[in-house]
């Protein structure tokens, strides 16, 4: 064999090795299994292509094993990542709404639902404007169109305060804030919620809190006032007839002579003593140390009894008293004493606002709301009369209906505040209806028998 013969079949015994070599290489490629190349052909060429391969083969194996190892923990922490965001987005407590494009509600966290009142995956395809009221509903997909169109934000990255609408119909104050995010070529708006309802709730009671305070500081000091120019009044006319008896006495008039001075020293002190007792009747009420002596009368005995009572009161101003009266009525069980003191006040205050004018006391039969036999008295004036606003404030301590009545008419404001609590502590109320300019009604309302404690449950 020439030296061309033999090389040609050394190349042809090259090729059939690589040839085979690939075979090799293709079917542990295919079957997935650690390899070895091996040359069949005892040839430097050949063997150290078999050793390429196999440091390829290895080095790539390595390479795959290595890559599919990251790809493994990259997988696993994507997995852990979603479902730890999954689980914030599902729990946090404030409104997470994700809506596309169009508007539409693409994802909505727990919260979300229970905000808006929906069962939960109800929000899902549904139209954001759909939890909002007008005008917001209105003007929503305008402004999601010219963002879209303009990219000029309304709210985005801004955030405002709306009101959303719940799934019953009610609307609630809540706080919006907004944010884009893009994957790819979507955009998507995540909404986040927050109920103001609760924030608001303690503002406005804050609110009210600070004005009652207000008032209550202001109406006490007005009745500190007032209580001061009450009490100063028969005590300086105490004083100042004493000092004068005194100096009559010493003159050598005889006793006698100053029975008229006697006389208004003795009625400055039974003023005085009422009111005294007024405050300090309120004290025991308020404190609930003050209890119902309960008997059996006739209360049409005890209305005359009252009435002949308060009849000079009334026509110091010129006014006249009508009394009207049923011819017979069944004995009361309750505390005698209370009402007379209710019924004086009422009937002296109706005098003291009332000038020219009649005065109408009325006792009649009634019923208590839960269907017990009761009698209501009403005291009718056509006096000054009161506002709405007044009226509200009219039983409320220290005050009265306003600020000047007390300096024009005087009194403490205690009356119908002492009234309505002795009206309560039998069982009773105490009413008023007025119109400003033309008089006032007050009726007191009672239960012929007083409840005992555990009838009031």
């Amino acid at each position: 064999m020439n030296a061309a013969d033999d090389q040609s079949a050394r190349d042809a015994a090259l090729r059939q090795a690589v040839e085979h070599m690939a075979d090799q290489l293709c079917l542990a490629v295919d079957q997935r299994v650690d390899f070895v190349v091996r040359s069949p052909l005892a040839d430097p060429t050949a063997e150290k292509l078999a050793l390429l391969i196999n440091f390829l083969l290895d080095s790539g194996g390595r390479l795959i094993e290595q890559v599919q190892k990251q790809a493994d923990t990259l997988d696993r922490r994507v997995t852990e990542r979603s479902a730890l965001l999954q689980a914030v987005f599902d729990n946090v407590l404030d409104g997470l709404i994700v809506i596309d494009t169009t508007g539409k509600i693409r994802n909505a966290n727990n919260a979300a639902h229970a905000l808006f009142g929906h069962p939960q995956g109800a929000l899902l395809n549904r139209r954001v404007n759909d939890l909002m009221p007008e005008p917001w509903r209105s003007a929503h997909d305008g402004y999601l169109q010219r963002y879209l169109t303009t990219r000029q934000p309304h709210v985005i990255g801004i955030g405002r305060d709306v009101r959303g609408l719940r799934r019953d119909g009610s609307t609630f104050p809540m706080r919006l804030a907004v944010s884009e995010v893009q994957v790819g070529d979507s955009h998507w708006f995540v909404g986040l919620v927050h109920d103001l309802s609760e924030s608001e709730a303690q503002q406005i009671a804050l609110r009210e809190a600070k004005e009652s305070a207000e008032a209550a500081a202001l109406a006490k000091s007005q009745f500190l006032a007032s209580m001061s120019h009450e009490l100063r009044t028969p005590l300086n006319a105490i004083i100042g007839y004493a000092e004068l008896i005194i100096e009559e006495l010493d003159d050598g008039v005889p006793l006698t002579q100053s029975r008229n001075d006697l006389l208004a020293v003795r009625d400055s002190g039974r003023h005085l003593l009422r009111l005294i007792n007024d405050v300090l009747d309120l004290s025991r009420v308020e404190a609930g140390h003050a209890q119902a002596l309960v008997e059996a009368f006739d209360p049409v005995d005890l209305t005359r009894s009252v009435a002949a009572t308060v009849g000079a009161l009334v026509r110091q101003r010129s006014n006249r008293l009508v009394v009207d009266l049923p011819d017979a009525l069944p004995n009361m069980h309750s505390d005698a004493g209370k009402i007379r003191q209710c019924l004086l006040n009422l009937l002296g205050n109706a005098a003291k606002f009332t000038e020219n004018g009649d005065i109408t006391l009325q006792l009649r039969p009634a019923t208590m709301l839960d269907g017990a036999a009761a009698l209501a008295w009403r005291v009718s004036d056509t006096g000054i009369g009161m506002s709405p606003e007044q009226c509200a404030r009219v039983f409320e301590a220290f005050t009265q209906a306003d600020a000047s009545i007390s300096r024009h008419y005087g009194g403490t404001g205690l009356g119908l505040t002492l009234s309505a609590a002795l009206a309560a502590l039998l069982g009773g109320s105490i009413t008023v209806s007025s119109t400003l300019g033309q008089g006032s009604t007050f009726t007191l309302l009672l239960p012929l028998v007083v409840p005992q404690a555990g009838d009031a449950a």
